[in-house]
């Protein structure tokens, strides 16, 4: 799924130094590929601006909370070890200040509170990408000596004579039916014909999958644009 994590590198480069994460999971309860079709989703909050995207469907029981001003819904990946937790601001509320508002225990404080729900579900597909160097972050941070000459890096030279100039993530994610395309695709409208809750994401939303017995975050996101 990252074929290149480099570009470019520079000729006075003596290492290189890689660690990679794969996650590559299926639902445990896994959606059906004849039910996705194309919805609208609101781009990155902003009024009347929508964009069809190819939206999974699906009516099943679910871990599930509704507050005030945001739903979160657990889909679960066969194991039972991993999940994914969805979390929904209402549309009237922004992403970016609702992630400014969750405290560090979020994950422990929100999983306490969700309860088994028969819940309609709307999720679109999507793949992100993210590369980006976290030299700015780590320096932020008081991490200053591995990037300039005074660097002590005897441990991994013999010479000493090493410093770091630059540390690079990247990121890929891919969130489907069950890890294959559906070979056509249909447009429907889908109106509420229940009574149960519904969890419609076609607006901005925040992603989290974690370990669910130790809440340990694995990879954590947004979605802003499809």
């Amino acid at each position: 799924m990252i074929p290149k994590l480099l570009d470019f590198l520079d000729p006075s480069t003596v290492m290189v130094i890689l660690n990679a994460v794969y996650f590559k999971g299926s639902w445990l309860k896994p959606f059906d590929a004849e039910d996705t079709s194309l919805q609208n989703f609101n781009i990155r909050g902003e009024k009347d601006n929508y964009k069809k995207v190819q939206t999974m469907f699906m009516i099943k029981r679910f871990m599930f909370v509704e507050e005030d001003n945001y739903k979160a819904l657990q889909l679960p990946y066969k194991g039972g070890d991993i999940s994914m937790l969805i979390l929904l601001p209402d549309k009237e509320s922004n992403l970016e200040e609702f992630e400014n508002s969750l405290c560090p225990t979020f994950l422990c404080d929100l999983t306490k509170n969700m309860r088994e729900r028969t819940v309609s579900v709307a999720l679109p597909k999507f793949e992100l990408e993210y590369s980006k160097s976290l030299k700015e972050s780590f320096l932020s941070l008081g991490l200053e000596s591995i990037f300039c000459q005074a660097a002590n890096l005897e441990g991994i030279s013999e010479t000493g004579n090493l410093l770091v100039s630059n540390i690079i993530h990247k990121a890929v994610l891919v969130v489907n039916e069950v890890g294959s395309e559906a070979a056509a695709v249909s447009e429907i409208e889908i109106v509420p014909y229940c009574m149960n809750p519904d969890f419609y994401a076609d607006h901005p939303f925040m992603f989290v999958i974690y370990n669910v017995k130790s809440n340990l975050i694995l990879f954590m996101g947004r979605v802003n644009d499809l």
